[in-house]
């Protein structure tokens, strides 16, 4: 998707006084912006979304903000309150799940690189014997980098393992899921390799090599693998009660990961108790002893700073050179599919969103984010115990998006309001009062008690964010397929027509956004262009293009389309209820937004039978399918997720 269709609350209100046409000076938007980030967190806090959380934001090598928030640990196992609730603090140790890929793994592929110990393009099989076989001959360290190896995006390999050795052994052994380089498909598979082959090629253990050669050399004293062993045992922050949700992907298959022909009853180690210095993630404790390339690391705050100044700086710490600015442009030059090696650059994901050519960041699954834009030598490191709350009543955890996106924006605006003078302003003829009433009788009945307590006790910025985010439009997959059943017709015309209207070598995705009484914006288009002939290859994205606009005009030039293909385009999804359409090898037609998600019809160039649906079918994507059509719930950064639990 291009974006979604309500900006976070950050986005939405002044971020300067609005009253005023003088231009604001550095410590008014400072103070705002420090004021709005509070807004963001504390709400979420008092509404039980999350435990807690530490955000730091440096720009210039000039710490703007580092705050804690709420509690490192909030409930026991059996969800009981604790009193006292230990206080979050900046020096709290965080669980950094899958930003170790980047922190620990990326950076360790990038010092072997600058050595000249290993080159990103050598076969993965040099390293992995396994993989000197058919088709995962092609497999390169590019690949696994990439997310583009084909691998299993997870598999619960705990079932078959309980050393590091043994669960690699397995991964080379498992059937590969998708063509080699094809497509990106999120794997921790390939970052538990690429652990492997940091071990081969430096003849370490992996956290060891990680410690001598860049956790000291850079004054991370804090970031390491199983803490408990090194006596931190104080100030940590509070993950999961056992492993809930993983319990539910092996057992659920409802979810899209069940293992063909494996037992869910055939292993049953599953921590039970809170877990506070062990790490979150299954296949990194139950597996890999507590030490991976995919998850595994714990830091803070400052530590992960030192990290991300040395690769702002161009490859500097100290006055010293610790990577060579070559490797730095080399890992951070975006593929073809608008990533880096390791690091995440699509502007595209929400803890990110729209933000400068050139940023790059990464998420983890605990609720931990990085996310750093060169262009304004801007870096925002949030780290949320999000897990610690426990299962929300459909099964999933609180989905920290919002909160880091609402907080990136936040900072994005205050850092080019310094230099233009941009107002976002909450639409103040909208009645809060009565939105109030109907965002409360919208709960299940058991929460409105507790949320009108949190409301009335919030300020009013605080207020206006939790209206923001309760009051997104929702939708359901029953709708959905109530759609595709109705306008069936329409939807494959829809496919056809467009498909037409697309030149050769191009593909388009363009977006409706309707106009919204809450934030005061205007009916407007998002486009997505893309063309790839030959050596000829160009990227162009625009968002919140205006009906008529001289930049829509333009843009549309090289498609040779005008604004009348866009009204037909535009009558055409209304007929098929839907929103936005991107061409491709799969159609992807966006039929509601809804929250923080989208839901999606993907067309296939022919029919499906159940084993075509099923190799689609790689995490909860397919709930649903008629002739070539399979339904999508999108969700953010991680891309497609699970559909919402319906009742």
């Amino acid at each position: 998707m291009l974006r979604y269709a309500l900006i976070f609350l950050s986005t939405a209100l002044t971020l300067f006084a609005a009253t005023t046409n003088a231009q604001p000076t550095q410590q008014e938007l400072l103070t705002t912006l420090r004021h709005r980030i509070d807004s963001i967190v504390t709400a979420a806090v008092k509404a039980d979304l999350i435990p807690g959380a530490v955000v730091q934001i440096q720009i210039n090598g000039k710490n703007l903000y580092s705050k804690a928030y709420g509690s490192s640990q909030k409930y026991d196992f059996h969800r009981q309150p604790l009193s006292p609730a230990p206080a979050m603090t900046t020096s709290t140790l965080f669980d950094l799940a899958s930003l170790t890929k980047v922190v620990g793994t990326t950076t360790s592929l990038m010092l072997l690189a600058d050595q000249h110990k290993i080159n990103i393009d050598d076969p993965v099989s040099r390293y992995l014997p396994g993989f000197d076989t058919g088709e995962k001959q092609k497999i390169t360290i590019r690949h696994l980098l990439t997310h583009t190896a084909g691998l299993y995006e997870w598999y619960p390999l705990f079932y078959q393992s309980a050393h590091r050795d043994s669960a690699i052994r397995f991964i080379e052994r498992l059937p590969l899921r998708f063509p080699v380089g094809k497509q990106r498909k999120y794997s921790d598979l390939g970052f538990m390799l690429l652990g492997a082959i940091i071990e081969k090629i430096s003849g370490m253990p992996l956290d060891q090599f990680e410690e001598q050669n860049i956790f000291r050399p850079l004054g991370m004293s804090h970031t390491q693998y199983n803490p408990l062993k090194h006596d931190e045992t104080n100030d940590i922050a509070a993950t999961s009660l056992g492993n809930p949700y993983e319990h539910r992907m092996v057992h659920d298959s409802s979810l899209g990961f069940a293992i063909p022909g494996l037992d869910p009853k055939s292993w049953n180690g599953w921590r039970q108790y809170v877990l506070k210095g062990e790490v979150n993630d299954g296949n990194a404790w139950y597996a890999n002893e507590g030490i991976a390339g995919h998850a595994g690391l714990f830091s803070t705050a400052s530590d992960l700073q030192q990290l991300v100044d040395m690769l702002l700086n161009k490859g500097r710490a100290g006055g010293e050179r610790f990577l060579s600015e070559q490797t730095i442009d080399t890992f951070l030059t975006p593929d073809a599919f608008h990533n880096g090696l390791g690091w995440m650059m699509d502007p595209d994901n929400s803890f990110m969103n729209n933000a400068p050519a050139g940023s790059f960041g990464h998420t983890g699954f605990t609720g931990t984010s990085i996310a750093v834009v060169p262009e304004y030598g801007l870096s925002v490191i949030i780290l949320i115990n999000r897990q610690n709350i426990g299962l929300q009543p459909n099964s999933v955890y609180c989905n920290p998006n919002p909160i880091r996106q609402g907080i990136f924006q936040a900072v994005i605006q205050a850092t080019e309001a310094a230099r233009t003078d941009r107002k976002h302003i909450f639409n103040n003829n909208i009645n809060k009062d009565s939105l109030f009433q109907a965002v409360l009788q919208s709960l299940p009945e058991s929460r409105r008690a507790d949320f009108q307590k949190h409301y009335n006790e919030a300020d009013e910025q605080e207020k206006e964010f939790l209206l923001l985010m309760l009051s997104m439009p929702r939708s359901s997959k029953k709708a959905m397929i109530a759609n595709l059943d109705s306008n069936f017709a329409n939807i494959q015309t829809l496919n056809t027509t467009y498909a037409k209207l697309v030149p050769k070598d191009y593909v388009v995705e363009i977006e409706f956004n309707p106009a919204d009484p809450l934030l005061s914006t205007p009916e407007s288009i998002d486009l997505e262009i893309t063309h790839n002939a030959g050596n000829t290859n160009s990227h162009d994205k625009k968002w919140q293009l205006l009906y008529g606009s001289t930049e829509l005009t333009e843009i549309l030039k090289p498609l040779g389309w005008t604004n009348q293909t866009i009204q037909t385009i535009k009558a055409l999804l209304a007929k098929a209820k839907s929103v936005s359409i991107e061409n491709g090898d799969i159609t992807t037609i966006g039929y509601a937004r809804s929250g923080m998600g989208k839901y999606s019809f993907k067309l296939f160039a022919k029919p499906l039978n159940k084993t075509d649906v099923n190799d689609y079918n790689d995490g909860c994507r397919y709930i649903f399918y008629k002739d070539n059509i399979v339904l999508e719930y999108g969700g953010g950064a991680v891309g497609p997720q699970c559909f919402p639990a319906e009742n």
